[in-house]
């Protein structure tokens, strides 16, 4: 006796563990993270609320669903626009790290040169209350 197993479609395999975001695109565009995409389908939608999964390796696209969970479109990255390449969440979030632990690196450099300032001041003081 065979066992009849349901087969997800290619789609559904996309959409299978794609965080989601609420945004509200604006004649067909839709701003995510920095990141720009475009669908004529987002024409009808503009101004209302849509749910946007997106894959956080591959900026590329995203896939836009009303706020019922119905597959409106699946917008390209500056689908409107010739150029560049999209930034991932992954590269977004290492690239925020990084300005993170340069801005505390800095932060400790100050510090450090501070306190080397105030220890020089102390001996000099030091040297000239001796000498009288």
């Amino acid at each position: 006796m065979r066992v009849k197993t349901d087969v997800l479609s290619p789609l559904e395999l996309d959409m299978m563990y794609r965080p989601e975001e609420e945004r509200i695109p604006d004649r067909g565009v839709l701003n995510l993270w920095n990141n720009t995409y475009f669908n004529e389908a987002l024409l009808d939608y503009s101004g209302q609320k849509v749910r946007v999964a997106y894959d956080i390796h591959n900026a590329e696209s995203v896939i836009v669903k009303d706020m019922q969970g119905k597959v409106i479109c699946k917008a390209v990255f500056n689908g409107n626009k010739r150029a560049a390449f999209a930034e991932t969440r992954m590269e977004q979030l290492a690239d925020r790290r990084r300005k993170g632990q340069a801005r505390r690196l800095q932060n400790k450099m100050d510090l450090i040169e501070a306190q080397r300032r105030s220890a020089t001041r102390l001996s000099n003081s030091s040297r000239i209350t001796a000498s009288f």
